[in-house]
């Protein structure tokens, strides 16, 4: 009884609503795998296909629970995955396989700016790119996420992926599991269709080629040249063996052997390593696990289902950007319109939502209009409960028009008033959002 009140809680705090007589409570998917594997485009692919019909999850580990959601360290994924079936719900659970090269790649520039080497993103460009490449070689070996399917769902699996198919399937405790590749995501559409039995659009979305710090990765990616040694350890990899067909493993070893180099960079030691890991935890400022960043947020408002319809056909007639899906009717007093301040100015903004901060973590995005001058932005949350604000450190500098976001925590009770206030002259732009969607009461 205990267990299952735990669970329940955790439910309530991931928004999984309990109530079967609406279909989109009964179908539940948990896109629960690694980091940097397409999982976020099979998140907004599934929600701008089914908001209405089903709700999709994503997550990678507990750590990412207790960071965003407040569980505490004893709740597990898998845990919630049984219970929410216990409830009699049709649950499913994806994961994804990406080759190893590229997935250490992009594992590594998730974090570059914020853990590697702890500067804006915009920066690392000037930096010399041998830099960043030895840095990349010598943590190879220990940017490791696993593989979910065979390790982490504690589920009995083929003895082989499915090459045909491009997928694997285990039902197990009539909780389905499913295994994807990268590689075949032209193919994820049709696979998802004929395995959950509604038509599946793709949206591609949140790659790292369309981020911030998409010029030094470009850069990477062209300088980049795999030392020999690696390539060959590849050469007899259990996991390419397992994934990836002889033929596949032949052209992938081949493709790389093409940019390969006999210079070898030597990895840190296991103590090198844990020496770097603190260093970097300890320098670090910004939160890495992000609840932004998807292109459909799965709210179905009217005014988001609207525009997901929008989205849904722009996707069907090829446009590869049709837009996102954001619920902005808390944003700016409601009103959704940026804003324009200058030297010297603040803005007042009283939220429309009562304690619409309590207890989340939310986002002010800036701009700035001032050409080639450069600006740093000083933030102030001054809800009347917090007598003198408080100041957000570690702004970064805003240069050409390029937007940047920074982290608000302060508490905020009502009347919830947001104080912005400029420290130079360039004129800003600010984007007030992402508040929970929550309906006000009457009187506010």
């Amino acid at each position: 009884m205990a267990n299952n009140d735990k669970l329940a809680k955790a439910n309530i705090a991931l928004r999984i609503k309990d109530d079967l007589s609406i279909e989109k409570n009964r179908n539940l998917i948990f896109i629960y795998c690694p980091q940097k594997v397409g999982s976020t485009t099979l998140v907004s692919s599934l929600r701008v296909s089914a908001a209405s019909k089903m709700t999709i999850l994503h997550v990678h580990n507990e750590g990412m629970l207790q960071t965003l959601y407040k569980l505490a360290p004893n709740v597990t994924i898998l845990e919630i995955i049984r219970y929410n079936k216990s409830l009699g719900k049709n649950v499913y659970v994806i994961d994804v396989y990406r080759t190893p090269i590229e997935h250490k790649i992009s594992l590594f520039f998730e974090r570059v700016d914020t853990f590697h080497f702890n500067i804006a993103p915009l920066a690392l460009i000037k930096m010399p790119m041998a830099t960043i490449i030895n840095r990349f070689l010598r943590l190879y070996p220990h940017i490791v996420d696993g593989d979910y399917f065979k390790e982490t769902y504690k589920i009995p699996y083929p003895k082989q992926f499915d090459f045909n198919s491009k997928f694997m399937l285990v039902d197990n405790g009539d909780v389905k599991f499913i295994k994807l590749r990268l590689s075949d995501s032209a193919s994820w559409a049709t696979i998802l269709t004929n395995l959950l039995g509604f038509h599946v659009t793709l949206f591609t979305d949140y790659e790292t080629a369309n981020k911030p710090v998409k010029d030094a990765f470009v850069a990477f990616k062209k300088a980049f040249l795999v030392p020999s040694p690696i390539l060959d350890s590849l050469a007899h990899s259990k996991e390419l063996m397992y994934y990836m067909s002889g033929p596949e493993i032949a052209e992938y070893i081949t493709t790389w052997r093409i940019k390969s180099t006999a210079t070898y960079v030597p990895a840190y030691t296991k103590d090198e390593f844990k020496l770097y890991q603190q260093i970097a935890q300890e320098n670090k400022h910004f939160s890495e696990f992000q609840t932004q960043h998807y292109s459909d947020e799965g709210c179905i408002c009217r005014d988001c289902s609207g525009k997901r319809a929008n989205v849904l056909n722009e996707l069907i007639k090829g446009n590869k950007s049709p837009g996102k899906i954001e619920h902005t009717g808390a944003t700016n007093g409601g009103r959704g319109v940026p804003l324009i301040v200058g030297q010297g100015s603040s803005f007042h903004s009283p939220l429309t939502h009562r304690n619409a901060f309590n207890n989340h973590r939310r986002t002010v995005s800036v701009s700035s209009n001032s050409g080639s001058q450069s600006a740093r932005a000083g933030i102030v949350v001054a809800p009347q409960s917090i007598r003198n604000g408080q100041r957000i450190q570690n702004v970064p500098t805003i240069k050409n028009d390029v937007p940047i976001t920074v982290p608000m925590t302060a508490p905020m009770t009502a009347p919830n008033i947001l104080n912005i206030g400029l420290e130079s002259q360039p004129r800003m732009r600010i984007d007030i959002g992402s508040f929970p969607r929550r309906r006000p009461k009457k009187g506010i």
